[in-house]
Parts: C-alpha cells; sequence; structure tokens
C-alpha cells in the first residue's frame, strides 16, 4: 500500500511538471543543484528497471550546479 502510494505521488508530480512545460512561464530560474536532482532520478527509476532485470550504475560527482527551473530540469 505505502509503494502504491508513492507511485501514485510520483505519478502526480509527473503530471503536473508535464502541465507545467505546456503553459508560458515566467524565469523561474534559480541555481540548481545538478548532482543532487540526477541522483533523485536514477533512485526514482531503479524500481523500474529492476521490473526490467536492468541494473543501473551510476558515477555522480558531488558539487554540480545549473541554472533552471527543478520541474523543467527533471
Amino acid at each position: 500500500m505505502s509503494l502504491s502510494l508513492e507511485e501514485l505521488e510520483r505519478t502526480q508530480n509527473i503530471i503536473y511538471d508535464f502541465l507545467a512545460l505546456a503553459r508560458p512561464s515566467g524565469s523561474n530560474f534559480e541555481i540548481l543543484n545538478a548532482s543532487s536532482l540526477l541522483k533523485e532520478t536514477v533512485e526514482f527509476m531503479r524500481p523500474y528497471s529492476a521490473i526490467a532485470n536492468i541494473d543501473i550504475h551510476s558515477n555522480i560527482q558531488e558539487g554540480g550546479k545549473i541554472e533552471g527551473s527543478p520541474p523543467e530540469f527533471k
């Protein structure tokens, strides 16, 4: 049940992010920790890769910064 609720929340966030990209926005740019966002993305994909018997290996260095919008980056 916990996993289902977590996946439902992720799905809701994906839909929200998609809708946010579809509508025009102002320059809501900020300095993002790209390393952290990439790690989050890798962890998000792990359950899906496990279903397909795929191992994800990553070597993300700390300290990567980028200017952008968090939802658009993800």
